[in-house]
């Protein structure tokens, strides 16, 4: 079957994103991080939290690019935010683009898979990563946005609050991207448009995409109790010996 992001629909160009295929230079990242105290504080990778956390806040970024070719501001992405191990009591609230990445008015949806939570565009019913549309961030052209437009990295373009149940595990969040259009762009690298000019030329640089991780993880009493209850039937069986 092979990963289910390669299996995506190519998109076709978007006015004002006509890429320059000739010099696809540079490196960039976009990264998940979680903050568990609303807004505080942020942290990517693994972060652990009590049964009792309820909510956490989660947002993505394109936290840095190089400055090889010209790239100076973020230009769009497109993917399925995906909540992988979710527990029946985890939901998806405020699913939002931040403000200088809507360029083009879209509808965002919350659809449950079994242990999977899919953020997509609301006309894109399919499992996560395999669906020609996703949530699209993406900032208009410099001489054409005014006073909605940025330079500024890290840029967070996207967020949203999980609510976790007490079930103990891991919540994996990540994002399967579409392609940009054209044949400068892939799935799995090569995944967001980085502005080079004010008219809206831009670079795909090769970008390292960063997941995050909520782990519940079971509270010290309840971890001494599943202890003593596995110990139990041990200690009668050696007392049938004895």
């Amino acid at each position: 079957m092979g990963n289910p992001a390669m299996h995506r629909v190519l998109l076709p160009a978007i006015a004002g994103f006509a890429g320059d295929a000739s010099a696809q230079t540079g490196t960039g990242e976009f990264a998940w991080q979680v903050s568990t105290d609303n807004g505080g504080n942020w942290a990517g990778g693994v972060v652990e939290v009590p049964p009792s956390q309820g909510s956490v806040l989660v947002r993505g970024a394109l936290a840095s690019w190089s400055s090889d070719g010209g790239m100076y501001a973020f230009g769009s992405a497109q993917f399925d935010v995906v909540v992988s191990g979710a527990a029946a009591e985890d939901r998806v609230t405020n699913e939002t683009r931040t403000p200088y990445v809507r360029f083009q008015s879209q509808t965002i949806a919350v659809t449950r898979f079994a242990g999977r939570i899919k953020i997509d565009d609301a006309r894109d019913a399919l499992p996560p990563g395999e669906g020609p549309r996703g949530v699209f961030p993406a900032m208009m052209v410099q001489n054409l946005a005014g006073m909605l437009f940025t330079t500024a990295g890290p840029l967070w373009v996207f967020e949203f609050t999980l609510h976790l149940g007490p079930t103990p595990g891991d919540r994996d969040i990540t994002s399967l991207f579409i392609a940009p259009s054209g044949d400068i762009g892939n799935t799995i690298d090569r995944v967001v448009r980085i502005y080079t000019s004010r008219s809206g030329l831009n670079n795909v640089p090769s970008t390292t995409v960063r997941t995050a991780v909520v782990r519940v993880v079971p509270a010290p009493g309840a971890t001494g109790l599943l202890l003593m209850g596995a110990l139990a039937p041990l200690r009668r069986g050696r007392g049938k010996q004895s």
